[in-house]
């Protein structure tokens, strides 16, 4: 899985590591990153990288979670959570998303939670001694223009008929203090 984290993910990922992330959200506020809870269990993360100066009202999306979870609808659960808490929480305009390449199934999270496909960055990553690009940059914006505000309409009915089965599935939980 390490291949398709950023470097700033330690590999390999061990009680220390979880322990140094879990501290550091102690002192978000407000929170960025967070959990994903499977019936108790955490089995992943999601968090959002805020942009700065000029793209202070945007942020970055990543996520990860244990590939005994993979292929349930769990991810693209906690990406649309994570998004409606961000815009109606954090006064965002726009999260978008940077998959590597090759990694198509979270091509297919992000256009299922209602990202739209903006371009791709050629050869933008190394990593593993290798250069690589990211496939689909990815966003949600709302609130932007007509066509967006339709899809979001189109959108926010379908999320309100998965937004049952998909709560049941998974939860975003926040760290203990």
């Amino acid at each position: 899985m390490w291949r398709i984290l950023r470097d700033s993910f330690p590999h390999p990922y061990g009680i220390t590591d979880a322990n140094r992330w879990i501290d550091s959200l102690a002192s978000e506020n407000p929170r960025y990153n967070f959990a994903i809870d499977v019936e108790g269990a955490i089995v992943g993360g999601i968090g959002l990288k805020p942009g700065q100066d000029i793209e202070r009202y945007s942020a970055e999306l990543g996520y990860w979670l244990g590939r005994a979870y993979w292929n349930r609808g769990i991810a693209t659960a906690a990406v649309r959570l994570l998004c409606d808490y961000a815009f109606e929480r954090l006064d965002l305009q726009r999260i978008f998303a940077v998959p590597i390449s090759w990694n198509a199934a979270s091509s297919r999270v992000l256009n299922k939670a209602g990202f739209h496909p903006e371009g791709t960055l050629g050869n933008a990553c190394f990593k593993d001694g290798c250069f690589f690009g990211h496939g689909d940059v990815r966003s949600d914006s709302r609130g932007f223009g007509g066509i967006v505000r339709r899809q979001r309409r189109a959108f926010m009915g379908a999320h309100a008929r998965l937004e049952g089965r998909a709560r049941r599935r998974s939860s975003l939980t926040q760290p203990v203090d």
